[in-house]
This record gives C-alpha cells, structure tokens and sequence, in this order.
C-alpha cells in the first residue's frame, strides 16, 4: 500500500483580498465570465430579491456592475459572448430572462413550459435541456433568434435511459468540442451514471457516446447521494462520494477509468470520510491539482504524485453549501464565515505557489505561439498551417508535463514546511 499523503507538506496560500458581501452563503456562487471578469450571484430570501454583482478577477473589491432583480432567479446558463440566461421556475410556469453582461440590461423575457435544470450551451443561440418524457429522456434544444424575442424548441428522443423509471438525468457539463454528460441518479438507489453525448453545432444531431458507470455508495437523502462529478478543464472526468470513499478519473473519449484511488490509504490529519464530513472537490486550470474541502478544512491533491497537503486560511472554509470558486488564472475564491443573523458573508481570495508556476507555464504558451506566428507570418506561412502545427506543439498534455515538472520542485521544496497560518 502506497502513503498517499505525507505529515509535512503545505500549501502555502497567499491572501489577496478579504472583503464582505451580503448574501447568504447557501445561496452564493461566483462565475466565470467573458474578458477577465466574474460574476457574483445571490439572495436574499426575507427579502426575495436576487442580486448579481459583476468584478474583474484582479479586483475583488470594486464592483463594475451590480443589479436586483425582485424574486428568486437562478443562472440557467452563460453563453460564449458572456450573455446571461436565468430562470425562475417558482413563478408563471419557469420564466426566462436573457441579461447583456456587459450592462447588466434586460435583454428578452420568456416564458418556457418545462422544467428547467442547468441548461447546456452550443453557441450563443441554442441552448439545450435533458428532460424526462413518458419515462424516457430527450434532449431539448431551444433557440433564440437574433432579436431575442422568440425562442423556439426541437425535442430529440434518447435511446440512453436510467435504470430506475424513477431516476434523473441532471447536471449537464461540458466536456469542450460540443461534448457534454450529464449526472444519472435518483433518491433511494445506489444508481450513479454519468451519460456522455455530443450535439453537432451546425445540424444539431445529438450522438449518444454511452454511459460511465462508477462505483456507487447511498444515503438516500439527496439526488447526488450516491456520488458527485466534477469535469476537469482537459476534459477528463472525476467521479467521488461526498461521504464515502473512492475517487475514479474518467477518459471521457473512451468511457475506460484511467486512475482510481481512496482516501483512507492513509488519510491527513483533520482530513474525516464519513457520514457528517462532507467532501466537494474542484479543479484547478492544471487538470492535476484538486481543490478539496473536507468540513471546515481545505486540502491540495495533486492526482499525479498523489500529495496531499492542507491549507490553512483563518477560521478555514466556512461549513455551508457556498462553493469554493477557482479563477481560470488558479486564484480561488471562498467563503470563510458568516454573521449578523446569516446575512453578510465573508469571502476571501488566495492563491498557491503551484498555480503560480502553472501561470508561468501557461505565459510562456501563449509568448511562444505568439514569436512563432510572427516567424511563421514572416515567411508566408498561412495560418491554417500555423494551426495545425500548433495543435500538436502545445498541446494540454504537453502544458501539463512541463507543470507537472514545476509543481514537482515546488513539492521537493515544500517537503519540510510547516502549516502556514495566515490572518
């Protein structure tokens, strides 16, 4: 048996920011949005009013956009140009409103009869639901025209359905390249599926590439109680249990899982598996590292040298349902306490010395390609050319080997140190 996690390495993360914003935790999230920007969204139930709150990833405390809206709006989606599409299925049969994130200005307002789950995005068009009809499952596909004002909807019927009559297909994800899955579970079954499909973007024909099926654990409580998915940025799959052992990474190409491990190998300090530790796990840009949140604590995993090292922040990562937000730049945003009745929480922004080497790696891409273009511009090389060769010069694999390189000396340097308390 391997020692998967060793006593004395740490992560030590560094503080960027620590601000307040009100907002309940349970009912907070942030989101990756188009040029360098994200998006803060919450509510405020006493009040029923839904605020959205519009940053630059390098300045957390000044707001650039900021908007209420009366009732409680959920964000259905984001399309490519940074458009909005949120949905409130609590009132007039689940209604439609398309926001511009650029002013935060009401673009179009629908009303769609059916039941709305994180939708999946094709282009800035079409979007598209999994929904469940006669026992059966379909994917729709719903378009809105170029003045936002009709939306139209096609229904395509799967051959790929849940074993139990009673199970859901939920939680669509992108997998990049118009490839995407979705979570197959239910209350009381140990069923956990993920069903992996792609959507043409110029025909719409839906292909069904089949279904990876992990290994399942159950609590009946919940729809994810038999497990959880995360998508990594390479497009690979992760498969956990957010009370229970076993981690499975999935090639999403071949549906064949590519690495398998447990925590209780030799679990860290502080670090529990059990039934009121809840795990959630997110991905860095890296598609190596983990960012794992275990009650109050956070861990970094890296999937490769199978380290585990703690992450000390002041009062730790607050134990409510807010979730812990990675930037595509590897700075992570969380959520580290609440007061005055629950209302106002506390959020921080760190970042690690592993992202910072990723950064470096991810700098030296994009200077390469951009000497190479001009060489290559230089000599009449004409940019499809250009392309393809750098499809195959900097590639994701490629990126990752040379991280993998870097976050291995930041390991070896890091192997003696200390937990870092910052305040």
């Amino acid at each position: 048996m391997f020692s998967m996690f060793s006593s004395n390495p740490t992560s030590k993360p560094t503080i960027k920011i620590t601000k307040s914003e009100n907002g309940y935790i349970v009912y907070s999230q942030h989101y990756d949005l188009p040029k360098k920007r994200v998006l803060f969204l919450t509510h405020n139930q006493e009040e029923s009013e839904t605020t959205l709150k519009i940053f630059s990833i390098h300045d957390l405390t000044t707001c650039l956009l900021e908007k209420k809206f009366t009732a409680f709006w959920q964000l259905l989606c984001i399309f490519p140009d940074g458009t909005l599409l949120l949905n409130n299925d609590r009132i007039n049969n689940n209604n439609l409103m398309k926001l511009c994130s650029n002013s935060l200005t009401v673009l179009s307002t629908k009303t769609l009869a059916a039941q709305c789950y994180p939708a999946g995005v094709i282009d800035n068009e079409h979007f598209f639901l999994v929904e469940s009809e006669d026992s059966k499952h379909c994917v729709v596909i719903y378009q809105y025209r170029a003045d936002n004002h009709s939306i139209e909807g096609q229904r395509i019927k799967l051959l790929t359905s849940p074993k139990s009559s009673n199970s859901y297909m939920y939680d669509i994800q992108s997998l990049g390249n118009n490839r995407y899955c979705c979570h197959i579970s239910d209350y009381y079954t140990d069923e956990f599926g993920v069903f992996v499909f792609e959507i043409n973007a110029k025909t719409l024909e839906v292909k069904e590439l089949g279904v990876i099926t992990p290994k399942a654990h159950h609590n009946g409580v919940c729809f994810f109680a038999s497990g959880k998915i995360t998508v990594l940025p390479n497009g690979q799959l992760l498969t956990y249990h957010e009370q229970h052992d076993n981690l499975q990474l999935w090639d999403t190409g071949t549906l064949q899982c590519v690495q398998e491990w447990n925590w209780a190998d030799t679990a860290p300090k502080k670090f529990s598996v059990s039934s009121i530790s809840t795990i959630r796990i997110t991905s860095f840009p890296d598609s190596i590292h983990l960012l794992v949140q275990n009650w109050q604590h956070a861990f970094l995993f890296n999937m490769k040298s199978y380290i585990m090292k703690p992450i000390t922040l002041p009062n730790g990562i607050a134990n409510y349902a807010g979730q812990t937000h990675i930037l595509p730049n590897g700075e992570v945003i969380a959520f580290i306490e609440q007061y005055k009745n629950m209302a106002i929480s506390k959020i921080v922004q760190f970042e690690l010395p592993e992202m910072i080497n990723y950064r470096k790696v991810s700098e030296f891409t994009t200077e390469s390609q951009h000497l190479a273009r001009l060489v290559f511009n230089r000599h009449g090389l004409p940019v499809e050319v250009t392309d393809y060769i750098f499809s195959y010069a900097f590639t994701n694999e490629a990126k990752a080997i040379l991280a993998k390189k870097i976050a291995e000396q930041s390991d070896h340097e890091n192997q003696k140190g200390q937990d870092c308390f910052i305040m």
